[in-house]
């Protein structure tokens, strides 16, 4: 029979291509082990222990639906073919369903805790933001009254600054005009002084250029000529050198002779010379003035005629004329300089008194520099804490009404990670219930399709295997926006 059937397949290959042989060997309890083993053992999330009690479930499934598909036949006469591709197919759903669910429940629990985090979080910068406005505000409020308290006193130093600065001004001015009399009295004295000093000036010059010598030799004469006995006589008379009274030559009282000490004077030319040079010109007695005028009057006691007898006896006539226009000269000079003295001591008070207006107007002033560098530094460090309430304030008035809007989601949030947390540790048996539907499932009607699932639900208590209980397919998959989607569409709701 065998041999007829291979030679008659030979001669119509058209019944091996066009026909499905409806007949399959069931696989033996140890090639189900096995093949699911080789299938679970690269998935690190499940445990040794579990993959052991999953492999051995994975074949409970396999066999129970092949049992079940007897009985769908026996009662409502209905097919239901159970082959190694739809084992093969539990396998495969089962590792896709479970890395998909792994990744969904993981997502939606990081979503929820960022979101705990945050609430979390949020109470947390609450609580700090209005520990910091309690801090700030007294600060706030205390830099704000120094703010205040420092413009008062500012204002207060700068009308005293401006009282102070108008004294200095006037004063300033005062002691400005002051110092331009002292100015014009001093110019109008060195005016006067001018006129005497050019014929002093040649006179001292005169006396350095004389020799000893020169003098020594006027001491030599038995009978001075006219021009020197008169120059010899003034010397005397302005240098207070009594004459030596003789007899006059009528014999009608006495004359006054200068030769005899003016000789001895002479004679002693270094000790005449340093006397001139020494003379003090601005105390002259007014008795010596009165007695020198005969001879500033006298026209033969003039420089030009005497330097025609004697150089030596020139320089001392320039001397003697000189200390005669000085002593006028100075005398005009000398109210000038009572006055310029007086001026001057006054103005004297007055740049005293002006020079402490102004420490006084600079200390003020660098008070008030002071006062307005930490008036600045305080109004920055007001603007600063008001900005600092200012953001604080709105950040917790965000913070607020964020906790305000999800506060209530908190609680709700807390027991739905609690929730997907203890699902994550369901998912190896309730998802093994899942890939058994999606691969078995679908030629049963409702009834055999629940009765099937009760039976897994007890043989994965019996492993131990972790599932929710009443897991079903719609429990484990179920998206209700989808399954809504799916109802439009014409589904059915099972």
């Amino acid at each position: 029979m065998v041999q007829l059937f291979r030679t008659r397949l030979r001669n119509f290959p058209s019944l091996v291509n066009n026909c499905t042989i409806d007949w399959f060997m069931p696989w033996p309890d140890e090639a189900l082990v096995e093949v699911a083993r080789d299938a679970f053992d690269p998935i690190a999330e499940i445990s040794d222990q579990h993959k052991a009690s999953i492999v051995t479930m994975a074949g409970h499934i396999h066999l129970s639906v092949e049992k079940a598909s007897g009985t769908f036949l026996s009662e409502l006469s209905r097919y239901n073919y159970v082959t190694p591709t739809s084992y093969l197919e539990l396998l495969r759903t089962y590792k896709t369903l479970l890395a998909s669910k792994q990744t969904e429940l993981a997502t939606a629990k990081k979503r929820l805790v960022i979101g705990l985090d945050k609430l979390a979080s949020t109470e947390v910068e609450v609580a700090t933001l209005q520990k910091q406005l309690e801090e700030m505000q007294p600060v706030l409020i205390k830099t704000a009254a120094d703010v205040e308290e420092m413009m008062v006193q500012i204002q207060k130093d700068k009308s005293a600054a401006d009282e102070t600065r108008t004294v200095v001004v006037r004063e300033e001015a005062i002691a400005s005009s002051k110092a331009e009399e002292c100015q014009g009295i001093k110019d109008s004295a060195e005016k006067d002084l001018a006129e005497a000093l050019p014929a002093l000036d040649e006179a001292v010059q005169c006396l350095r250029d004389l020799k000893l010598s020169d003098i020594s030799e006027v001491a030599k004469y038995a009978n001075p000529p006219g021009g020197v006995k008169l120059v010899v006589e003034a010397i005397c008379v302005m240098r207070n050198i009594a004459p030596k009274m003789e007899a006059a030559p009528d014999g009608k009282g006495k004359v006054a002779n200068y030769w005899d000490p003016g000789k001895k004077m002479l004679a002693d030319a270094k000790g005449l010379l340093d006397a001139m040079f020494q003379y003090d010109k601005d105390n002259i007695p007014e008795k010596t003035i009165q007695r020198i005028q005969p001879f500033m009057d006298d026209p033969a006691f003039e420089p030009k005629k005497i330097e025609a007898v004697s150089k030596a006896c020139k320089a001392m006539c320039q001397w003697v004329r000189a200390m005669h226009t000085y002593h006028f000269v100075a005398k005009n000079v000398e109210p000038k300089r009572r006055a310029l003295n007086a001026a001057q001591e006054e103005l004297d008070v007055l740049t005293e008194n002006l020079n402490k207006l102004r420490a006084a107007l600079k200390e003020v002033e660098d008070k008030i520099a002071e006062l307005e560098f930490s008036f600045n530094q305080s109004v920055a460090k007001k603007e600063s804490l008001q900005r600092q309430v200012d953001d604080a304030t709105v950040k917790m008035d965000r913070a607020n009404r964020l906790l305000g809007g999800l506060g209530g989601e908190k609680v709700r949030w807390q027991e739905t990670v609690q929730s997907l947390t203890v699902s994550e540790g369901s998912l190896v048996g309730d998802v093994l219930i899942a890939a058994g539907s999606v691969a078995y499932l679908g030629p049963f009607t409702a009834a055999y399709r629940a009765d099937l699932c009760a039976t897994w639900r007890s043989q994965l208590a019996d492993l131990q295997l972790p599932h929710t209980e009443g897991a079903t397919l719609m429990s484990v998959l179920n998206d209700a926006v989808l399954q809504r989607a799916w109802a439009i569409a014409g589904l059915p709701t099972d």
